[in-house]
């Protein structure tokens, strides 16, 4: 058994909020109390984190799997068609000579490492959040009806490097020495949506809330992709090798689940309060759309594996 251990420091802002009151009413008077009218920023998400693992083995190798893959094709894969359906992954480990072509009749594909006896590691990094910068607007009505809406617009940014690496512990293998496979992702996207709230109070001693989250539409989600390898091989002297992706982007539409809550308060006079509240949120609402692409499997597998839980707090 090995171990790894690993640290990393990360400092964010959680939120921050102005507010602007607008006087109403008089207190003495029916009628709106007052206006207040927002603005904030919360942070929903934080991506930040760091994952290393590490290890020794001794049956096969990544370069293996490509190998097969590319061996129970029917028909076999010339490389140009190599560079067409895999060119993220299998192409760059062709083009920089870590898989190669074995019997050129067949079509059969080889390796310098079919066994394994390679130390293998991976580090993932990613960063990013989502941001929601909220716009707000709340009354008062005689003390005893307060209403609230909000406009949200979230932001999302993310960002994915990984970095896994061979490096060969076995003296039986002679020409492969180690790999190195770099992938990096990007997401972007802007969403909006709107929540309305309110709280009655029909006596003192009792408070009667509702709210409302609309789903929240992101019109412009766009996904950007690349990787890249580099190989260092030879027998007497070594050399290294490289090849890299083109670049990869998708761009889609995202909608999440619809919110409503209820909520009930009793106040204890001086003595305290008890409050329940019910939220209902439906998990199998979220779909993708995207023109020219059809995401009906993907929703049809969120809809059929999520359902709409009933949380109720005390």
């Amino acid at each position: 058994t090995e171990a790894n251990t690993d640290n990393k420091f990360n400092i964010g802002m959680g939120n921050l909020g102005l507010v602007f009151h607008l006087s109403g009413n008089d207190k003495g008077s029916s009628g709106f109390r007052g206006f207040n009218v927002a603005f904030g920023m919360n942070r929903q998400t934080d991506f930040n984190r760091r994952v290393f693992m590490e290890g020794s083995n001794t049956k096969n190798s990544l370069l293996t799997q490509y190998v097969n893959i590319l061996n129970n094709t029917a028909g076999g894969l010339t490389p140009q068609m190599i560079n067409d359906q895999y060119p993220f992954d299998i192409a760059l480990a062709y083009n920089s000579n870590l898989i190669f072509l074995a019997d050129t009749a067949n079509l059969i594909y080889g390796n310098d490492a079919p066994k394994g006896g390679v130390i293998q590691s991976k580090l993932v990094t990613t960063s990013g959040s989502i941001n929601e910068f909220d716009f707000a607007f709340g009354t008062n009505y005689n003390d005893r009806l307060y209403i609230g809406a909000t406009i949200g617009v979230p932001v999302i940014r993310y960002y994915e490097r990984t970095q896994y690496q061979e490096i060969k512990n076995d003296t039986a293998i002679h020409y492969f020495h180690s790999m190195v496979y770099n992938t990096a992702l990007e997401t972007h996207g802007t969403g909006i949506n709107l929540k309305i709230g309110l709280i009655y109070r029909p006596a003192d001693w009792i408070r009667i809330g509702a709210a409302i989250h609309t789903p929240t539409y992101y019109g412009n989600m766009r996904d950007v992709w690349s990787s890249d390898m580099y190989g260092e091989l030879g027998d007497s002297s070594r050399y290294t090798s490289s090849a890299s992706s083109p670049p990869g982007s998708f761009d889609y539409q995202l909608s999440t689940p619809f919110r409503a809550i209820g909520s009930l308060a009793f106040i204890i006079g001086k003595f305290g309060l008890v409050s329940a509240e019910y939220e209902y949120v439906n998990y199998s609402q979220p779909r993708f759309y995207a023109n020219g692409s059809s995401f009906s499997d993907v929703n049809t597998e969120i809809k059929n594996t999520y359902k709409a839980p009933l949380n109720i707090r005390f």
